[in-house]
């Protein structure tokens, strides 16, 4: 027969996340929710906000006189017309020149640095070799060599051609600056430490050196020497943005000290607005430190300049269901998985609304099931699948997640709690004994436990073991007591 037991109460079980993939970071979410927010690292994050960027000037082309008086014509007036940026007539000036005089090496090195600034590696390539040709000892057209082959993805080529130009001039700091910078693209974070120091110690006030020295230790794992490297870089540059985001970025992913990284973004974004992982980051550590208002204004920045950004209308959800604003926390998780169709965390976050806010458990149990298809080691969510069904009188159906759960984490009072009432209502009584004894065994006051430990004994005919429930729990409840008396004397 239905047996009429004690009204159950849904678990407030605090959730210790797992490990955020690529970040290291853990989350803790308290009072009764899933993992329904990721920091980013998911989020298709490269881990540094922005790209590493060059300095706006990168060199000048030599203007060193040479003897014959036509070609130094042409030459000379190659010069005007580059440094005028007039490029199409300086490439026809240092054409002239070296039809007149081949062995023109600086007119060789002009032409090799217009068709770097244009991109056009391969005839960068040429002429910059020929300037080689005609004078081996020419640390400038090696650098520049260099630079054209790391854009045509020569890497080799371009370590051997920088390593030339600082062996010909050991004060070459701009040379070292790109050899180590070329190292950091080839990810060899540990060598691209000794030029990057050579770099900022043969050029002081080199805060691009400072900035790439920095995402050097970073990588390396070496964090209080990429921080001082980031702020060396800024207080050589106040308004350098790139290297604000950096050291945004260590605090944000690698050292978690996320109101350090809110003041290093907001300076960024000061500078440099347009920057959608940064506003999405600083709206996550405002979500994070409960400034849920404040960080409505980062994400919607974030979604504005890049619409397609399905983290960050994840994180919206969250702050609009911290702010009590489900119905637009709904429509940004509904958008966050049309955007993504993998996002587990804007499903979790979906549940969770739908489950401790609206009460909608029907559609609680679909959400949880898509994020549950994507991340399935999540104890909380599938405890509050069967939670759901158990409340849809579904009992069958909720043994599966229940034991889902308890797998995940053994110790759960809560999961083995639900799992004896699944059990108890599909009269598989003894199973329901055993779940019982576990949820007592993990949390020896729990209330509920001995109530309908002590109601199974009742339908098992049990009166000794329903008694001794029954005094365990008088001393925790006196009126659930009472009633559990009431049934075993029936």
């Amino acid at each position: 027969m239905r047996i009429d037991l004690f009204r159950r109460v849904k678990s407030t079980f605090a959730l210790i996340a797992v490990c955020l993939a690529g970040a290291g970071m853990v989350l803790a979410q308290a009072g009764g929710g899933t993992l329904s927010r990721d920091s980013g690292a998911n989020a298709g994050s490269t881990r540094h906000t922005t790209e590493r960027a060059r300095p706006p000037v990168r060199r000048q082309p030599s203007q060193t006189r040479v003897a014959a008086r036509s070609a130094e014509a042409y030459n000379n007036q190659g010069e005007e017309y580059l440094n005028a940026g007039k490029y199409e007539l300086a490439i026809d000036a240092f054409k002239q020149a070296v039809r007149l005089k081949p062995d023109l090496a600086e007119a060789h090195y002009s032409l090799g640095w217009i068709y770097n600034e244009r991109k056009e590696y391969p005839q960068a390539t040429t002429s910059l070799q020929q300037a080689i040709r005609y004078r081996p000892a020419y640390p400038e057209a090696f650098k520049e060599l260099g630079y054209a082959y790391r854009n045509s993805s020569q890497s080799e080529q371009a370590i051997n051609a920088y390593r030339q130009a600082v062996r010909l001039n050991p004060d070459y700091a701009e040379a070292f600056y790109e050899l180590g910078w070329t190292y950091n693209d080839l990810k060899e974070y540990q060598q691209a430490l000794a030029p990057l120091t050579q770099a900022v110690l043969k050029k002081s006030g080199y805060p691009q050196a400072h900035n790439e020295l920095g995402y050097a230790y970073q990588k390396l794992g070496r964090h209080s020497e990429a921080i001082q490297a980031y702020q060396q870089a800024i207080a050589q540059k106040s308004d350098y943005a790139t290297a604000h985001f950096a050291l945004g970025d260590i605090y944000f992913y690698n050292t978690r000290q996320y109101r350090l990284a809110v003041e290093a973004y907001k300076k960024g974004l000061a500078l440099k607005p347009d920057n959608a992982t940064a506003n999405y980051n600083v709206g996550w550590a405002l979500n994070d430190a409960e400034q849920y208002a404040a960080a409505l204004d980062f994400l919607n920045r974030a979604i504005e300049l890049k619409p397609d950004y399905g983290e960050a209308f994840a994180e919206l959800g969250y702050a609009d269901r911290k702010l009590e604003r489900y119905s637009e926390a709904v429509r940004n998780y509904k958008e966050a998985v049309r955007l993504k169709q993998d996002n587990a965390d804007a499903y979790f976050g979906l549940g969770d609304i739908y489950f401790y806010n609206l009460k909608q458990y029907p559609d609680s149990i679909t959400a949880y099931h898509q994020a549950l298809r994507l991340k399935p080691n999540n104890s909380t969510a599938n405890y509050n699948i069967g939670w759901a069904y158990n409340d849809a009188s579904r009992y069958s159906e909720a043994i599966a997640p229940l034991r889902e759960a308890i797998r995940i984490k053994p110790e759960y009072p809560e999961a083995h709690q639900e799992l004896g009432y699944a059990y108890l209502n599909v009269q598989q009584l003894p199973n329901a004994v055993t779940a019982f004894r576990a949820a007592i065994r993990l949390k020896p006051d729990y209330v509920l436990a001995y109530y309908n430990l002590g109601m199974t004994f009742v339908n098992l005919r049990n009166k000794n073991a329903a008694m001794e429930a029954y005094r365990r729990l008088r001393p925790l409840d006196q009126e659930r007591a009472q009633k559990l008396l009431a049934e075993i004397n029936k």
